[in-house]
């Protein structure tokens, strides 16, 4: 895959709260697979609470591709002592969808960083 977009994404949060997360995207043409990483300076609401409605947001920008993989990004976070509490991961979000094609029910599988790299075909 190639990565097509790399940028700060602003979304609504729960009460209308600003938010921002960053979005990779990757494309080999047929399928996109969209990175959503939470930002340590995120004034709103966090990329799992909002996930479904990110998602779709996300989905429809890309003008809703037949092929799309959402994974949620945590980077290494809340230091206490000199070690991170919170280690980096990545889950993969799967979402079932309604008659209007919105996603809801979202369903979170950790998923190794190795395994992110191989499906992007460059370091993340």
């Amino acid at each position: 895959m190639r990565l097509i977009e790399s940028r700060p994404f602003d979304y609504v949060g729960y009460h209308g709260s600003h938010s921002r997360c960053d979005i990779r995207v990757f494309t080999d043409e047929t399928a996109y697979l969209v990175i959503a990483t939470e930002r340590d300076d995120n004034p709103g609401t966090s990329v799992t609470n909002m996930a479904e409605h990110l998602a779709w947001a996300v989905w429809r920008y890309l003008e809703c591709p037949s092929e799309f993989t959402w994974i949620e990004h945590y980077r290494d976070r809340a230091k206490i002592g000199g070690k991170f509490l919170f280690k980096e991961h990545f889950d993969t979000v799967t979402f079932k969808r309604d008659v209007r094609g919105r996603f809801y029910s979202p369903d979170w599988h950790p998923v190794p960083k190795s395994e992110v790299e191989q499906m992007t075909d460059c370091p993340v």
